[in-house]
């Protein structure tokens, strides 16, 4: 949610940012994804980034903790109304061998943090070295990659 405001609504950089922890078993991942101009990849990368370096030294200012508070609130509600997401949800519960959480309980959990928690939380989560997987026309985003993310070593892969 915070990566959202940041990018969507301070720096008109995105169509759309998502991003989702997959708290697995055996692993943990956070994974964003998103759609932007393709001459933005190196910016919309950038702002990743920096926004990880700002979440993880300062807490959200209120409107943007309103902002993610609301957020997470509807789509709380949204997942409980589907029948499928609740599916889903019971089954990485069990995954992780966790109770499934009721609607009550995560809505409980939202409106006990503060923006001092989610800094705690994002500093746990933003102080480690981020792999950073791009998947898209080369020609078109290496110009900007390159001139927005000087210092980056970029690793070429193909599927052919």
């Amino acid at each position: 949610g915070r990566l959202y405001y940041d990018l969507r609504e301070q720096r008109g950089l995105t169509y759309g940012i998502y991003g989702r922890c997959f708290n697995n078993p055996m692993a943990r991942i956070l994974k964003y994804y998103g759609a932007t101009q393709q001459q933005h990849t190196g910016a919309f990368i950038r702002g990743i980034l920096d926004h990880m370096a700002v979440a993880a030294d300062a807490p959200p200012s209120q409107a943007e903790f309103d902002a993610l508070q609301t957020s997470q609130y509807s789509q709380i509600a949204l997942r409980q109304d589907e029948p499928s997401q609740r599916v889903e949800d019971y089954s990485q519960a069990l995954a992780r061998q966790a109770q499934a959480e009721s609607l009550a309980d995560r809505l409980i959990h939202w409106q006990q943090l503060t923006p001092e928690t989610l800094k705690t939380m994002a500093q746990q989560t933003f102080n480690q070295v981020p792999v950073i997987v791009i998947r898209g026309d080369l020609a078109r985003i290496r110009p900007d990659l390159e001139e927005k993310l000087p210092d980056w070593q970029l690793k070429i892969t193909s599927i052919d």
